[in-house]
């Protein structure tokens, strides 16, 4: 009977996420991995996208705030370890996301986090 209670819940969670075209439509929502290993979940937050990071050191810190759409984004990137804050950009491209924060438009620095 639990098995049969737990299918029916599964099956039930993957209908509703396939009938909604908001989770299709999205491919930026998810977990990340950052070069450093860290983690970091991107979701919707108002009509933005918020970055949070849900592994290590700074598991729980918002680091960041995009909007946009079809693989380019702008915003800011916050770092964790000193919290300042810097313009951002990302752009992806299937499950790589370049992330790029920069100081006064001229001095930048970008990584690449992998879709998990």
């Amino acid at each position: 009977m639990r098995f049969l209670q737990a299918s029916w819940g599964l099956m039930l969670g993957a209908a509703t996420a396939l009938s909604n075209p908001t989770v299709a439509a999205e491919p930026l929502i998810g977990t990340w991995q950052a070069e450093s290993g860290r983690k970091v979940t991107i979701a919707r937050c108002g009509d933005a996208y918020c970055v949070t990071v849900v592994s290590g050191k700074y598991s729980g810190r918002h680091i960041g705030r995009f909007t946009g759409s079809d693989g380019r984004y702008t915003g800011e990137i916050i770092t964790p370890k000193n919290n300042r804050s810097y313009a951002g950009s990302a752009e992806q491209n299937g499950t790589s996301l370049r992330v790029q924060g920069c100081a006064l438009k001229v001095l930048c620095k970008s990584e690449t986090w992998t879709k998990r």
